[in-house]
């Protein structure tokens, strides 16, 4: 009898009455316009509505989907709310379980192929496939998602690139603008000791650091450039969502990333600016997210990819750029070197590229295995 009445107590599921007032209902609207930062680079056509909704099918290519926020309002509560609300001993407490906001359902967006990282990996996988589609004649949804606020962002490093694969990728590059504007003209390579540097006779110098053909660049702009080709490929590409977790299906497949929710306070407690984050299923799921990517890690060890293999190894890589005075400034020079202020058991070295107007590209990089506890890398870079 009591869990009769306390059916029909209940009534029928409640929906947020603040709904009906435009602006009022803080119930979270998935992939709100202010939860994807828009790059600074001409939007793409691909570029997510202001509001979303779950949906469980991919939209043709030419008819990209419309969310509506109506329909995702009309959606059911959960059975988990509803019960919550039937049987909890505090009818105060039950409410609060419903109508916080992190219980809510993600929305869901589909496509054919989701790389998670907008790095030159990425970005050329990305641009690859919509060619490859193109040439077969077939519409095929390309999704990229990069936590960085801008692509582009996150990449550091300065660059010596060998242009092969950037020919192969996009033959015209030179007619579209790609950053290579400084061709390595010069290559030296010094052992350090503590007062001398020794140059490395060119014969000696290890075929990798022959740069002969190459281009020195500043990678941060070149992915940049890799972005906007992407997506006037027609690459959907999404900075400023980062990929929260991997999500998998009942065989142990991956179908898709969820991204991190957003407007999350220091207590752990949801602001007024929450935002519930969202799934994004693909049929292909690429990770290009770096050396050491969070979700990467968890597939490693999911499926257990490292076994029978060598373990990374890693390197802290400091890098400043200098303005130098112009009678020192020899445009495309790249000098590597080893040595000092490296002991004998720490692997590791530096490199100095002039790149472009007075600018050098300074670099020192320590394996992270080193012995010497006291070893500070950037006090041995300052040497």
């Amino acid at each position: 009898m009591l869990l009769g009445a306390r059916l029909a107590a209940a009534g029928p599921p409640v929906r947020c009455p603040l709904r009906t007032l435009p602006g009022a209902c803080r119930c979270p609207s998935p992939l709100s316009a202010k939860s994807v930062p828009r790059r600074s680079a001409k939007p793409s056509a691909g570029r997510l509505s202001g509001a979303a909704t779950a949906g469980t099918a991919a939209a043709p290519a030419t008819v990209r989907k419309s969310f509506s926020a109506a329909a995702f309002a009309a959606r059911p509560p959960s059975a988990t709310a509803v019960f919550a609300r039937l049987f909890s001993s505090s009818t105060r407490l039950a409410a609060a379980a419903e109508e916080d906001p992190r219980n809510a359902e993600r929305a869901v967006e589909e496509a054919d192929v989701v790389i998670v990282g907008a790095g030159p990996s990425g970005l050329a996988a990305a641009i690859r496939l919509k060619q490859l589609a193109e040439a077969e004649g077939k519409e095929l949804r390309v999704f990229v998602i990069e936590k960085a606020g801008e692509v582009g962002a996150h990449i550091l490093s300065g660059a010596v690139v060998e242009p092969r694969a950037l020919i192969e990728l996009i033959p015209d590059w030179k007619e579209k603008g790609a950053p290579l504007n400084t061709p390595a003209v010069n290559d030296e390579f010094h052992i350090l000791t503590e007062s001398l540097a020794i140059p490395l006779p060119h014969i000696f110098h290890p075929p990798e650091m022959n740069n002969e053909g190459n281009y020195i660049i500043s990678l941060s702009n070149f992915v940049r450039w890799l972005g906007e080709q992407a997506e006037e490929a027609g690459v959907e590409v999404y900075p400023g969502i980062a990929g929260a977790e991997v999500l998998y299906n009942e065989d142990g497949s991956v179908r898709g990333v969820a991204t991190n929710d957003v407007g999350i306070g220091k207590d752990g407690k949801p602001k007024p600016n929450y935002e519930r984050g969202m799934e994004i299923r693909g049929k292909i799921v690429l990770f290009a997210e770096g050396c050491h990517g969070s979700l990467t890690k968890t597939l490693v060890k999911k499926y257990n990819l490292r076994e029978g293999r060598s373990h990374q190894t890693y390197g802290i890589g400091i890098k400043e750029v200098w303005e130098i005075k112009p009678e020192k400034f020899r445009s495309g020079t790249a000098i590597h070197s080893v040595g000092s202020p490296m002991d004998m058991h720490t692997w590791g070295g530096s490199f100095v590229y002039h790149f472009d107007q007075n600018l050098v590209s300074i670099g020192y990089v320590t394996g992270l295995d080193y012995w010497n506890t006291y070893l500070n890398p950037y006090k041995e870079f300052q040497r």
